[in-house]
């Protein structure tokens, strides 16, 4: 069977003579997790990628909070505070690295459920921390990352 190029009709507009605004956004947002967690760790966090869970050095915690801080003001938009804290709730009920991986289809539906790209930059950054936890001490590292991020929002919105 020749191979045929697979056409997604939710995204495509061909054949229609009106477009919304709506879609124009859509076609902006359809973007992968992993396409939206780059450009984020590109824009935000180039210079620490590998480091973000690591807490051991003093230096290394002001770096880190400061760039958390600097993405969470120009993304606390995307989300409100509830949305947030129902995420950080969750993660912090998981016991184990394995209950923390099983809550990344959660964060895909709260991204999936908010149409502003901030919610989805935020997600993104949080299923791309966990995915680096597999250690109870990386777990208790990535908890104090999502507190900043939760103060961080609290703080943004406030203003």
């Amino acid at each position: 069977m020749p191979n045929q190029k697979v056409h997604n009709s939710y995204n495509n507009n061909k054949g229609s003579n009106h477009s919304s605004k709506k879609n124009d956004n859509n076609k902006k947002n359809n973007k992968t997790t992993e396409e939206i967690v780059n450009e984020v760790i590109e824009t935000y966090f180039k210079d620490i990628k590998v480091d973000l869970l690591s807490l051991n050095d003093v230096t290394k915690i002001k770096t880190i909070f400061s760039h958390l801080e600097q993405f969470v003001s120009k993304t606390a938009s995307g989300l409100s505070s509830s949305q947030l804290r129902n995420v950080y709730s969750k993660i912090l009920e998981a016991k184990t690295p394995i209950d923390l991986q099983l809550l990344r289809p959660n964060l895909a539906y709260v991204a999936a459920r908010n149409d502003k790209l901030q919610a989805k930059q935020v997600m993104a950054l949080i299923d791309y921390l966990i995915q680096q936890v597999d250690t109870e001490e990386r777990q208790k590292h990535f908890n104090k990352v999502m507190e900043a991020i939760v103060a961080y929002h609290k703080y943004s919105t406030a203003k």
